[in-house]
């Protein structure tokens, strides 16, 4: 099922509704399935916003390519850790470790702020970097699609 903005004017793939899950107070589900108040979803931040030259198809599309490139970053540095973690012997790689882990988190929860005016920036860097594919991005305007395709290739 596609994710659509739901009533409340936030996404929702409609998978906790399917499966009876909605318990009084609950209006929607995040991404990852997650049952949420209006509140919640106001908190972290998972409202859409209407922005001219952006229709409500394009912000549900950038927002599903948004949460796969996270969710991809998110997979890549588990197996990272779990990696790095295998090979530890010594106090001093363990804290290296945590240094590592300090890093990439200030990283990724910098790189993915939802922000429509900056998000064909984001998805220009996530496909240089492989955590999201062009086609992914179908159905925004060609000519975002042009500029995300450019961006990517410098």
């Amino acid at each position: 099922m596609t994710p659509q903005v739901g009533s409340q004017g936030w996404l929702t793939d409609g998978r906790a509704e399917r499966m009876g899950e909605i318990e009084p107070g609950v209006t929607g589900v995040t991404m990852t399935g997650v049952a949420m108040t209006e509140a919640d979803a106001t908190k972290a931040d998972v409202t859409v916003t209407l922005l001219d030259g952006w229709t409500e198809a394009e912000q549900t599309i950038a927002r599903v390519a948004f949460d796969r490139a996270y969710t991809r970053a998110i997979e890549k540095l588990i197996l990272t850790v779990k990696n790095r973690s295998e090979a530890l012997s010594s106090s001093e790689m363990v804290w290296a470790l945590h240094d590592f882990l300090s890093i990439e988190r200030h990283t990724i929860e910098g790189r993915f702020d939802f922000s429509l005016s900056e998000i064909l920036f984001l998805f220009a860097s996530l496909v240089k970097d492989n955590l999201l594919q062009l086609d992914e991005l179908e159905g925004l305007t060609a000519d975002k699609l042009s500029k995300v395709a450019a961006m990517a290739r410098f």
